[in-house]
């Protein structure tokens, strides 16, 4: 999975979970595997298990979230982002992982509280600047969202992503 092969990853991983199926890495390393194969029951199914079998480690509830975000299920996804801050408050990700929710909802004040979170955790990552932009503009504060877009750009020359986002401001969509 590290190695990004994830197709060779798949025998293994099930093998893994059916030897030791109460391994929460083994379920999450396979849910990884089963949603980048594009199997999304598939693999929540074995984040929920990763989950439930570990509960003091943030990173399985915010894969758990961020798949869940992922398939439009954006209520369940905030409670595993917070489940997630409940372990580590100071994770930056989980934060991002929630403002991300959190517009999906149209939330746009908790959007706005949790991707300011993001980005003060995060001050290298373009994609919490970009995501903090995106909310900012639903919200209608276009100049604000300018300053992070074109942050995000500082951070990440390349990131298409926020330069579509800078686009679409400069043309006041």
């Amino acid at each position: 999975v590290e190695a990004g092969r994830l197709p060779e990853a798949l025998a293994p991983l099930q093998a893994a979970v059916q030897g030791l199926p109460n391994h929460a890495r083994a379920h999450d390393f396979l849910g990884r595997v089963l949603f980048a194969a594009r199997r999304p029951d598939e693999a929540l199914a074995q984040f929920q298990r990763a989950a439930a079998l570990d509960a003091g480690d943030e990173l399985l509830h915010f894969d758990l979230g961020k798949v869940l975000s992922d398939l439009g299920r954006p209520l369940e996804a905030v409670k595993a982002f917070q489940q997630a801050l409940i372990v580590n408050p100071d994770y930056g990700m989980a934060y991002m992982g929630l403002g991300v929710a959190f517009v999906q909802q149209r939330n746009l004040p908790d959007a706005i509280a949790a991707l300011q979170r993001a980005v003060t955790l995060l001050p290298d990552s373009a994609e919490a600047e970009n995501g903090l932009a995106v909310a900012l503009a639903q919200a209608g504060r276009t100049q604000e969202a300018l300053e992070h877009v074109k942050r995000a750009l500082v951070l990440n020359p390349d990131y298409a992503a926020a330069r579509d986002n800078l686009a679409r401001l400069t043309r006041g969509k």
